[in-house]
């Protein structure tokens, strides 16, 4: 297993690798999913405050490694006709006295 530092020269040096790496990111994130239903079905009432914490720091890492698919944040895109880009008019009209 090679050490942190390398790494972190081959996401510097290598797009190839880097867009594998990111892609594993986002795997990890299907992964603690999978660790919050695993938790949850395994919970008991003796567990249950423990498996919350853990439930928490699964979700919240989730939202970091595939914040498109498990962040709770909400975006909106907006575009122009047919998908296109958004056309700015400015209508200058005539002087208006004093400015």
């Amino acid at each position: 297993m090679p050490g942190l530092r390398t790494v972190f020269d081959w996401l510097d040096k290598d797009e190839g690798f880097r867009s594998k790496y990111a892609r594993a990111r986002e795997v990890q994130g299907d992964v603690m999913d999978d660790k919050i239903l695993t938790t949850a079905d395994n919970c008991t009432p003796e567990t249950a405050h423990a498996d919350r914490v853990k439930i928490d720091a699964y979700k919240w890492r989730a939202s970091k490694l595939a914040p498109k698919k498990y962040g709770e944040k909400s975006t909106h895109e907006l575009a122009g006709t047919d998908g296109g880009p958004i056309q700015v008019v400015v209508n200058r009209g005539t002087k208006n006295a004093g400015h």
